[in-house]
């Protein structure tokens, strides 16, 4: 900012001299390496650049914030050369095909005195894959693409997305149904308008009539289905069924199916996930380790939901029940002892007994859990020191300290596809030190790492928790 300032007043020595002083210091920054020639990328930035477009708005970002309009313009108004497979995200798209890059573009050609209009219809037509706006600048940027054309339903999905990041639920209901007005291939809007409307206007008719209308893809069919509208009750006799994949032809495999079942799960509808395994989704007696895992995960968090709901009575005899085998699925026969040993599911256990009222029996489960130790790349490390935190606050907090330190020098030389488990560990160490926001960036992180050992799924249901959700 004081490089791009300074250049902006005319003093260009200056401006160069202190641009040396702050590469020297950190000399990947793309902002600086921009400064060093304005519009004249050299071809490592270049190729850096066109690998994300989020990497070119992060700079022209910067440049909104000092009002320097036409700087911003000259990075977004660009044609990118195509980045090697190697260096960019899965389905990522060069910056000039990104729908927020043609919005921002739009935006500046109108605050330098042009016409934005055409800039506006083409970010319109642009695909949504993978397009979060997330910067307070987009809200802007979106507002005068509306102004210009009321009737972009790309728009508003995009700026309900931001009102909802910013925890103005009215708002972003409301630019959803616009936008399911206008348009009806925008896939994801359903879900999460039908959820909205669910869960925070409790208009269950509502959302029924908006998961009815939702795109139904071959390959989709049980998550979509598995995303119906009304909630299932902690403790009733069973949820609606869903129709499995097998039913609606679509080729999900169990895999498939299993790790749709966790992501049901993670945005809180465990009945939901529960009624993905049927014996036409999963018909071999036996099924792998990961598959077996997920429907044990899955009872767990059906009866935490329970548990959260005031329905202690279902504890005892739900405890039991996961363990044993479900006669109506034959992949169950051989029950599930073996993930109920394993330390996050015993903490879970103890934190259902304490609710409930037993701590007796949860002070053992923990006392027992907190002589343990894991190594920080488990999903299971936080939770020993998590156990002690419960058992005797003053002590687990040092405990808790020294753990969350070990993740962040584990973190610090961790390769990419390490780095969700260990995520997700410091993300539940922080909330139990109550740094929930530095928490919920962790989780939030850790959701968009590479996916192992169910890594994404366990992110995403920690982040929706620590958002009290």
């Amino acid at each position: 900012m004081e490089v791009a300032l300074l250049r902006t007043a005319g003093k260009i020595a200056e401006a160069n001299q202190r641009l040396s002083y702050w590469l020297a210091i950190d000399p990947i920054d793309s902002s600086l390496a921009w400064e060093q020639a304005p519009g004249q990328p050299g071809q490592a930035l270049e190729r850096r650049l066109a690998a994300d477009p989020e990497r070119v708005l992060d700079i022209a970002d910067q440049y909104l914030s000092l009002w320097l309009y036409r700087d911003a313009l000259a990075v977004l108004d660009r044609t990118w050369p195509s980045a090697p497979p190697n260096e960019t995200e899965p389905g990522a798209v060069l910056p000039q095909n990104y729908a927020l890059v043609a919005y921002y573009r739009g935006y500046c050609r109108q605050k330098t005195g042009g016409d934005g209009s055409a800039d506006f219809r083409q970010a319109a037509g642009l695909p949504l894959d993978r397009v979060f706006p997330n910067r307070a600048s987009s809200l802007a940027v979106l507002q005068a693409a509306l102004a210009a054309n009321p009737s972009d339903a790309s728009a508003h999905w995009l700026l309900g997305l931001l009102d909802m990041n910013a925890d103005s639920a009215d708002e972003a209901i409301a630019e959803w149904q616009k936008a399911r007005a206008l348009r009806h291939d925008i896939p994801e809007l359903y879900p999460l308008l039908s959820q909205a409307l669910r869960d925070i206007k409790h208009d269950l008719a509502g959302a029924r009539v908006v998961m009815a209308e939702a795109p139904q893809p071959e390959s989709a069919g049980a998550a979509t289905n598995a995303l119906e509208a009304d909630r299932f009750a902690p403790g009733s006799a069973a949820a609606p069924p869903v129709n499995s994949a097998a039913a609606s032809g679509a080729a999900a495999s169990s895999r498939d199916v299993a790790g749709m079942a966790l992501m049901v799960a993670a945005g809180g509808d465990p009945g939901r996930a529960k009624s993905l395994f049927t014996n036409q989704n999963f018909p071999q007696e036996k099924q792998p380790a990961e598959i077996r895992k997920a429907y044990i995960e899955v009872q767990l968090q059906l009866l935490r939901a329970a548990v959260a709901d005031r329905h202690c009575e279902l504890v005892e005899a739900g405890f039991e029940a996961i363990g044993s085998e479900d006669r109506a699925l034959t992949f169950t026969m051989y029950g599930f002892e073996s993930f109920m040993k394993e330390p996050r599911f015993r903490y879970y256990m103890a934190d259902m007994e304490a609710f409930c009222g037993d701590r007796k029996t949860a002070r053992k489960r923990w006392t027992k859990l907190a002589k343990e130790n894991e190594d920080p790349s488990s999903e299971n490390f936080a939770f020993p020191a998590l156990a002690a935190a419960r058992l005797d606050p003053a002590v687990g907090t040092a405990r808790l300290e020294a753990a969350e330190s070990a993740v962040e020098k584990r973190l610090a030389a961790s390769e990419p596809e390490g780095r969700g488990l260990l995520l997700y560990s410091q993300g539940e160490l922080l909330m139990a030190l109550g740094q929930r926001e530095k928490a919920v960036a962790a989780f939030e992180e850790g959701a968009k790492a590479i996916d192992r050992g169910e890594s994404r799924y366990l992110n995403l249901l920690a982040r929706r928790e620590a958002a009290g959700r």
